[in-house]
């Protein structure tokens, strides 16, 4: 989705989607379809957490505004989350430079999606008249510590494969910074 401001300047949102299996549930595999089943559970196996992690999760699921869910982080909250870039950037009343939102399929076999995108990348930018300047993943990811960070941006080396040209790529794996 290309949403047009003004200029050529354009930044580029990406997220993948997929759902990977029910295992990592463990004794809660059985709910891991079942969202309101799972986020109760989840609660109540919280309660008497000691790690500031877990204390903070119980207090997320116990206020009634998150539910648990299978691709809820991995990816699906990431790709809302573009999404809703996107539409205050589709509001505003004179956006300055472009905004292109892509969701690919798959991360779990080598990010094929993401890869077929960057090869179609240069085409469609020259095609539409967009330089592209920055390169979002929206990947979630959180802290490594208690979770009082919160948001962190990581480089990647699948964010490496739509850097334009002469821009630096990190050569590891997106994770903590």
């Amino acid at each position: 989705m290309l949403l047009r401001g003004s200029g050529r300047s354009t930044v580029l949102l990406i997220g993948h989607y997929d759902t990977v299996g029910t295992s990592d549930y463990g004794q809660l595999e059985h709910l891991a379809t079942r969202p309101d089943a799972l986020t109760k559970a989840l609660r109540d196996s919280l309660v008497l957490a000691k790690a500031p992690a877990a204390v903070l999760a119980h207090e997320d699921f116990a206020g009634g505004e998150f539910v648990a869910g299978r691709g809820l982080l991995d990816m699906k909250a990431g790709l809302a989350a573009g999404l809703a870039v996107c539409a205050e950037f589709a509001e505003s009343a004179k956006p300055v430079g472009n905004l292109l939102f892509i969701a690919v399929p798959d991360e779990e076999n080598n990010s094929a999606g993401a890869r077929k995108a960057a090869q179609i990348l240069p085409g469609l930018c020259e095609e539409r008249d967009l330089d592209l300047l920055a390169v979002i993943n929206l990947d979630a990811i959180a802290d490594d510590g208690d979770g009082s960070k919160g948001r962190v941006i990581a480089l990647g080396t699948v964010a490496s494969c739509f850097r334009p040209p002469g821009w630096l790529a990190s050569p590891h794996i997106a994770a903590f910074p």
